[in-house]
């Protein structure tokens, strides 16, 4: 599954004797996902403007927090990877209008 690489890269400094001492060497973290921030972007668009509504519908179903819970979560990576799929259309679209091919990552040849 495509994540969209990772949406908040970081390269972090070592050091010896707990950050004191000498620089050792430099990591890299790619923090989370781009396929992640759009789940939690769209769950959070959803509470801000459905909360109460969602809460309601839920217990007229019949449905425990849990399972409200889960149902959100799976809707809101659905609508990640519509945002990856339409974002990875749209990248296309911009290099056939411009002639070029575009690039693959070496994660994704793989």
């Amino acid at each position: 599954m495509k994540d969209g690489g990772p949406a908040f890269p970081n390269r972090f400094a070592e050091f010896e004797d707990g950050g004191v001492g000498r620089l050792v060497g430099v990591s890299d973290h790619p923090g989370m996902s781009l396929r992640d921030w759009f789940a939690g972007m769209a769950m959070a668009g959803w509470f801000n403007v459905f909360d109460k509504e969602l809460l309601t519908q839920a217990k007229r179903e019949g449905m425990d927090g849990a399972e409200l819970n889960q149902t959100i979560a799976a809707a809101a990576y659905e609508i990640a990877d519509a945002m990856l799929a339409e974002r990875e259309a749209a990248r296309a679209k911009f290099n056939r209008r411009r002639g070029r091919q575009p690039k693959r990552r070496a994660k994704e040849e793989a």
